[in-house]
């Protein structure tokens, strides 16, 4: 049987469509341990993590706001490469980054695992496991596949993978110990099979850049093996070095972005990447994806996507940062075929309020307030309102936001 590449074209809507969905802008749990201390991964990494944590489901409120790319099948029957982007409007707090296709907005297709530090660093401590509930945490999203783990040390001095999601799903492990830290956990190369016998191999390491140190962030799918181990498709990334830290000016540590999916002998989705290391330390992530290619095995594109972004002030960034600081948004998504020309037009339009000048006006979880009452409507600013189809037809969402109590405590927050 021959494999044919297919494009997944957005379905266009007949006549005007206007769709209403409420939601309660939920929150989050951040969990303290080990130093009382969160340490989220990259703004692209930990947009991901968000959707194991709430996933888009009518019991939690949160619609599954999906737009398909472009496919590109394996020589597997039970691969193909399905890039879309996904909405999430817990994504759009001022303790979240813009990723590399905007606020609130995730690249999906590819496969990554990223991790939260709950305090120092499992590698760095050799604490994993004692106490448990202080283990630094993975987060797994892959092939419609997505979950959580974390590594537990044993008394032996090895670990093993503890699952914290229900799956079938076989997880290992390779770790490389680090000088002067002989107790830590390292992983360099996380593989996971499912059950149909495919093992994905996640072995491209990234960076993340807090405020005055870096750390190893995440791993990105680097390959996929069949059933009888023959590599049937690789990916390759774009490394985009950050700027110097505390006097360090090398270009080891990095944030990397998806450049290019390839399916062995069939063809390749390649990424038109930007870099601006202006956005180094802003709220949006320094890699800007503006084009998503699909092309055959002789290299000739057959359809495209073309991003549009802007840049506007957002709310406060945590801790207090001046409200001068603009974020990236998805503005339009554009589709062209093989001649270049456009067969579907998107465009994206969010909610946008000038902010009080006091940078204070946020609650706990991140989203801005007017005031320091219950209810902090201005939590909407930035969130999706509206979406143009092709024809010309609107799809419009209300979100609402959520009414909480906050005795300013870690611990004392609740939701009504």
């Amino acid at each position: 049987m021959t494999n044919k590449i297919k494009s997944r074209a957005l379905t266009a809507y007949k006549s005007r469509l206007i769709l209403l969905i409420i939601f309660l802008i939920g929150s989050e749990t951040l969990v303290f341990g080990q130093a009382g201390t969160v340490t989220a991964p990259s703004a692209t990494a930990s947009s991901f993590a968000t959707y194991v944590s709430i996933p888009p489901a009518t019991s939690s409120g949160i619609p599954n706001i999906s737009y398909p790319l472009l496919s590109l099948p394996t020589k597997s029957k039970d691969v193909t490469f399905n890039f879309s982007l996904q909405y999430h409007p817990n994504n759009i707090s001022n303790q979240h980054q813009a990723s590399d296709v905007g606020l609130g907005w995730s690249l999906f297709g590819g496969g990554i695992i990223t991790r939260y530090i709950y305090g120092k660093a499992d590698e760095s401590t050799g604490y994993a496991g004692s106490p448990f509930e202080d283990d630094d945490e993975y987060f797994y999203n892959f092939f419609g596949n997505s979950g959580r783990f974390k590594f537990q040390r044993q008394q032996n001095g090895t670990y093993k993978v503890v699952h914290h999601s229900q799956n079938a799903l076989q997880i290992d492990f390779v770790s490389t110990p680090i000088s002067g830290m002989p107790l830590g956990i390292n992983p360099t190369t996380i593989t996971i099979k499912d059950g149909n016998g495919i093992s994905y191999i996640f072995s491209t390491m990234s960076y993340t850049r807090y405020s005055n140190f870096f750390a190893r962030g995440t791993l990105h799918l680097t390959k996929i093996q069949d059933q009888n181990g023959t590599e049937i498709a690789s990916l390759e990334y774009k490394k985009i070095p950050f700027g110097p830290l505390n006097g360090n000016t090398n270009g080891y540590y990095y944030t990397i972005t998806l450049e290019k999916a390839t399916a062995n002998g069939l063809g390749t989705v390649e990424f038109g990447i930007g870099n601006d290391p202006g956005l180094d330390f802003t709220r949006s992530d320094m890699a800007q994806i503006n084009s998503v290619k699909l092309k055959n095995y002789r290299g000739e594109t057959i359809r495209q996507c073309v991003l549009e972004y802007l840049f506007r002030v957002h709310q406060p960034r945590w801790p207090r940062f001046p409200n001068t600081e603009s974020v990236r948004f998805l503005k339009k998504l554009d589709f062209l075929g093989s001649d270049n020309v456009v067969v579907e037009k998107y465009a994206f339009d969010y909610i946008h309020r000038n902010h009080d000048a006091d940078g204070d006006h946020f609650d706990y979880y991140g989203f801005s307030k007017q005031s320091y009452s219950n209810t902090p409507e201005s939590g909407r600013n930035g969130v999706l309102e509206k979406v143009t189809l092709p024809t010309g037809g609107q799809i419009i969402y209300d979100f609402m936001s959520n009414k909480i109590e906050h005795e300013y405590g870690y611990n004392d927050v609740y939701f009504s």
